[in-house]
């Protein structure tokens, strides 16, 4: 009866409509921390098309993507598709990360990283214009270390509309998710030669780093609150990554900062990313 329900696109109101993303907003985020696959179901193409999306019955995005990137008259509208096309890819990716490495087939988990990764690389390739940062500023780093290659690497970056920074946000966490489960590291880890392996984490860390830093640098944007209340899972995979002590400290005071000024706290998240660097209470070197 509920899939009979989906396929009756009149029957989806705006109230209904709203609280179906909001759910998926939820959804990707427990998926990815229980490590269990979304409770949406992925598949469903018609339901999707029913809460707005222009999914095509092979995956496909978009009816006409040259539509999508140049329709300045409904560009609300279009941010809107936009964004929740990402979030419908995001659960994929989630799903993905959630399939069992043991039983499922090394072959079936390649196609499947290749065909997220085409996808995204579609998604950002068709980005309106609304998209693009309004503006970008350096963000200077309180201190440098010797393990910073450029006191400059972070930078803030600001957008006309609060929805397109975090979709930004959300593409690039995205992109982390895949590098670190690309079937070809598991391969070269379990059987590769040493310098191979080496090379394949060495080109993981490096792109997963650049995704990071946009991470960061949208949070440092400062959207509206009801937007950085969302950031936190993506803040939390970026600091994971990143390796500069000063960096480290920017997703720290970013989170601190999102907890003042929302109330949602960012407490556990904090202690987290701390032990996982193997901090004790900060470090050396830095107030």
């Amino acid at each position: 009866m509920q899939r009979e329900q989906s396929h009756m696109v009149p029957a989806i109101t705006v109230g209904r409509q709203a609280s179906f993303w909001n759910f998926a907003r939820a959804d990707y985020q427990a998926s990815y921390i229980n490590r269990q696959r979304p409770f949406l179901d992925i598949e469903d193409l018609p339901l999707w098309r029913s809460c707005g999306l222009q999914v095509q019955g092979d995956g496909s995005l978009y009816t006409n993507a040259a539509e999508i990137q140049d329709d300045a008259m409904n560009c609300r509208y279009i941010a809107q598709l936009v964004s929740h096309t990402l979030l419908w890819l995001v659960l994929r990716v989630v799903n993905y990360v959630a399939m069992d490495h043991l039983t499922a087939a090394s072959s079936s988990r390649q196609s499947s990283w290749e065909q997220l990764t085409a996808l995204l690389d579609f998604w950002y390739g068709n980005l309106p214009r609304t998209f693009q940062p309004c503006a970008q500023m350096r963000y200077p780093l309180a201190s440098r270390s010797p393990r910073t290659a450029d006191p400059s690497t972070l930078t803030e970056v600001f957008f006309s509309m609060d929805q397109c920074a975090a979709a930004i946000q959300l593409y690039h966490f995205a992109r982390i998710l895949l590098l670190l489960n690309k079937p070809q590291l598991s391969s070269s880890a379990a059987g590769g030669a040493a310098m191979s392996r080496l090379k394949a984490y060495r080109e993981v860390s490096t792109e997963a780093i650049r995704h990071a830093r946009e991470i960061v640098g949208v949070a440092l944007g400062r959207p509206r609150p009801a937007v950085r209340v969302e950031m936190l899972l993506p803040l939390y995979v970026a600091g994971g990554c990143l390796e500069a002590d000063e960096e480290r400290k920017v997703v720290l005071d970013v989170l601190e900062a999102i907890e003042k000024d929302t109330g949602c706290s960012t407490d556990v998240k904090v202690r987290s990313l701390v032990s996982e660097w193997g901090w004790d209470r900060g470090p050396e070197g830095i107030d």
